[in-house]
């Protein structure tokens, strides 16, 4: 799939009608895996995203996500446990 890309932590995600996607999360290339931490990283332009069907998905920021194909927009859902 990619030259060179670094894998993050999958994501969970929803849509509005209630459909739950996994999001495969991946850093492409040298300089997008040098500026992760920093405010030079823009998930717009450094990952590559897709679901577990294979889906391209964009990585909008923060918890905002959207289906390439179809344009439905995804919000990711917080897997830390509330104490």
């Amino acid at each position: 799939m990619l030259g060179t890309a670094r894998r993050l932590t999958d994501v969970l995600a929803t849509a509005p009608d209630g459909t739950l996607y996994r999001i495969e999360r991946f850093v492409s290339g040298h300089d997008a895996c040098s500026a992760m931490g920093t405010s030079r990283f823009d998930p717009k332009t450094h990952c590559v995203c897709r679901t577990s069907a294979g889906d391209q998905v964009a990585w909008l920021g923060g918890q905002a996500y959207q289906l390439l194909k179809s344009g439905t927009a995804l919000t990711a859902v917080d897997r830390r446990r509330q104490q």
